[in-house]
C-alpha cells in the first residue's frame, strides 16, 4: 500500500475506536431523553437512559431530591395494547443499541487480530471488505435502535402536553457514533477498490504487503 493508503487506513481505524467510545458512553449514561414539568412549588426533571430513569424534584429554594430506578424491560405495568407496544419498543431500543456496540467491538477485534499477525493468511482486500460490511451492519442496527427510542418517546408522550421534552447528549453521541461507522465503512470500501486495482495492475494476486 502507498503512504496515502496507509494514512487513510490509520484514520479509519482511529475513527473505529472513537465511534466505539461514543456508543459505550451513550450506553453507560442516563442522558438520552429529558422531561421537565413545572408545578407551583417545584420542578420535576426526569432523565431517561438505557438502563435507568432518574427523577429530580427541584424546589424553589434550590433543594433537590433525586431518585433513580432501573427500567423494567421484562413486563409492562400497563396491560393495554399501548403498554405492550411501549414494552416492545423499549426492548428493541436496548437490544439494537447494545448490538451496535457489540458489532463495533467485533470489528475492532478483527482489525487488531488480522492486521499485525494475519497478513500472510488473509488478503487485506478481504479484511477491509469484512470490516466495511460489519461497520455498515452496525449503522443499520444503530439506526433501528435510535428510531425505536424516538417512537417509544412519541408513544409515551403523545397525549401529554403539560411537559417539555428534549433529547439529551447521550442520544446525540449515539447518532455521532453511527455516522462515524458509516464514514468508516465508506473509507474501507474505497480501500478495497484501491487494493484490487493494485493487485490487477501488478499481477500479484497474493497481495499481503502493507
Amino acid at each position: 500500500m502507498s503512504q496515502g493508503q496507509k494514512t487513510w487506513a490509520f484514520i479509519s481505524i482511529f475513527l473505529c475506536f472513537v465511534s466505539f467510545g461514543l456508543i459505550c458512553t451513550s450506553i453507560g449514561t442516563s442522558e438520552w431523553f429529558q422531561t421537565t414539568q413545572n408545578t407551583t412549588n417545584y420542578t420535576v426533571v426526569t432523565d431517561i437512559g438505557l438502563w435507568k430513569i432518574c427523577v429530580s424534584e427541584i424546589k424553589q429554594d434550590g433543594w433537590t431530591r433525586k431518585i433513580c430506578t432501573y427500567r423494567d424491560l421484562t413486563e409492562s405495568r400497563d396491560k393495554t395494547s399501548s403498554g405492550f407496544l411501549q414494552l416492545r419498543l423499549d426492548q428493541c431500543f436496548v437490544i439494537f443499541i447494545c448490538l451496535c456496540a457489540f458489532i463495533q467491538l467485533l470489528t475492532h477485534l478483527i482489525l487488531l487480530w488480522s492486521l499485525p499477525g494475519c497478513c500472510k493468511s488473509m488478503k487485506k482486500t478481504h479484511l477491509f471488505f469484512i470490516v466495511s460490511v460489519t461497520q455498515l451492519l452496525a449503522v443499520l442496527v444503530g439506526i433501528i435502535g435510535c428510531i425505536s427510542f424516538i417512537a417509544l418517546q412519541d408513544e409515551i408522550h403523545k397525549s401529554d402536553s403539560s411537559q417539555q421534552y428534549t433529547y439529551q447528549w447521550s442520544f446525540i453521541l449515539a447518532w455521532i457514533s453511527i455516522a462515524l461507522c458509516l464514514l468508516e465503512s465508506g473509507i474501507f470500501v474505497v480501500l478495497v477498490k484501491v487494493c484490487f486495482d493494485n493487485v490487477f495492475q501488478s499481477g500479484k494476486f497474493n497481495y499481503y504487503s502493507m
